[in-house]
């Protein structure tokens, strides 16, 4: 049985000099991502979150959301 994840992703928007992208941050794990829209920084975010669990198992454990039975 494979552990459930449970990461809040926090999108915000930002202007540059060329125009606004949007930023996805995490306050349980640092990995941000940029992108043109919610979709695409959204996508990043994820890649960017399985890179770094595969490169950092150990902080997986963190992020386990725990089932809970009634």
């Amino acid at each position: 049985m494979e552990d459930k994840l449970s990461i809040t992703i926090i999108i915000e928007t930002e202007e540059t000099n060329n125009g606004e992208v949007f930023v996805a941050l995490s306050p349980e794990i640092n990995v941000p991502a940029e992108g043109k829209t919610i979709e695409e920084v959204r996508e990043k975010f994820i890649e960017g979150v399985t890179l770094y669990l595969e490169t950092f198992p150990e902080e997986r454990r963190f992020l386990v959301k725990e089932e809970k039975n009634v």
